[in-house]
């Protein structure tokens, strides 16, 4: 029996995919593996989440039509700051698409997204988990909240 057990572990473990795995498929343009990698390890691992959101985004994996699948960037980055409340890189990096804004569908129809008040939120919430990259968005949006507050006084 323990002999059975032992087999087992190690047949899983031989099956098992690791992070490094994932970014080395990415490296060599083999997309699909990569994507196949990630989804295994999404509820283990942030930057899996992170990496397979990013993949999302700028389109290196597309819906079955074909076609780019943004929004589900946003809801894996949304899905993994629940799961994995003290990442700051899923805060900044949903942060950094919320500012630049993502495509979005309905009906054969598709409009930009952007959202500058959210972007600001999830700037300053990967600066408080000590993301440094975020300081520079939120001296951004700090600068033209001063702009427009100066605008309005005369």
């Amino acid at each position: 029996m323990k002999k059975i057990c032992f087999v087992l572990f190690v047949c899983m473990f031989l099956n098992a995919y690791t992070i490094k795995e994932g970014v080395s498929a990415y490296k060599e343009k083999n997309y699909k593996k990569a994507e196949k990698i990630f989804k295994t390890l999404i509820n283990k691992s942030p930057q899996a989440v992170n990496n397979l959101a990013m993949m999302y985004y700028y389109g290196e994996i597309k819906d079955k039509n074909g076609l780019y699948n943004q929004k589900k960037a946003v809801e894996l980055l949304k899905k993994g700051i629940k799961q994995f409340p003290n990442v700051a890189q899923l805060y900044y990096n949903l942060g950094v698409i919320y500012h630049n804004g993502y495509v979005e569908s309905k009906d054969s129809r598709f409009r930009i997204v952007v959202k500058r008040k959210e972007a600001k939120n999830m700037f300053e919430k990967a600066e408080k988990l000590g993301y440094k990259k975020a300081k520079k968005f939120i001296q951004l949006y700090y600068n033209r909240d001063v702009n427009k507050t100066k605008k309005l006084n005369k």
